[in-house]
């Protein structure tokens, strides 16, 4: 890691960076297409242009010091203006192929997200309360655990009545979980 500014991976010569500053990442001015291409490699049946190089534990691609995709963009489009995300409309992190990459807002991507159903809050494969698989509740419990804490009723005492753990207990009555049920 360079000792100048703590992000290029080279280990003793500093990269200049370009203006495409988000945060903490940076893309070098070294980035090209061509580079990116050379060590990128095309999935035929979805199109996607699959970073090669090394990833980060999420999948996503890590060049240079920053974000394959990010840099993939840079390298085509120019500086990323400040707040702005690169997005991927195809939903695989270690695609680089800038026809599947477009420029948004934090809020867009949390957007697209929810829309799509990878939303955290929608829990595995998209199940909501009951349907959940680990659900140790159902909607009437819920209720009864809101209405009995709304009574006064400790949450420790409504955990061991229910059989459950007092984090559960706080989780539905805080709305962490359940939030869809009312």
């Amino acid at each position: 890691m360079c000792t100048t500014c703590k992000y290029c991976l080279t280990s003793n010569v500093h990269v200049v960076h370009n203006v495409s500053i988000n945060g903490d990442r940076h893309v070098a001015d070294a980035v090209t297409k061509e580079w990116i291409e050379s060590r990128s490699e095309p999935e035929l049946n979805t199109g996607c242009l699959l970073w090669s190089g090394p990833t980060f534990r999420n999948g996503y691609g890590r060049a240079k010091g920053g974000l394959a995709h990010r840099a993939s963009w840079v390298a085509s489009h120019g500086p990323i203006a400040p707040g702005l995300h690169v997005l991927h409309r195809c939903d695989t992190p270690a695609c680089v192929n800038v026809g599947h990459l477009s420029l948004g807002t934090h809020r867009d991507n949390m957007r697209d997200m929810t829309r799509k159903g990878r939303a955290r809050r929608a829990g595995i494969l998209g199940r909501l309360g009951e349907s959940h698989p680990r659900a140790r509740l159902d909607v009437r419990l819920v209720r009864l655990i809101r209405a009995r804490q709304s009574a006064g009723e400790q949450m420790k005492a409504i955990a061991s009545d229910l059989n459950v753990h007092k984090d559960t207990v706080r989780s539905v009555v805080t709305g962490r979980t359940w939030s869809h049920v009312k």
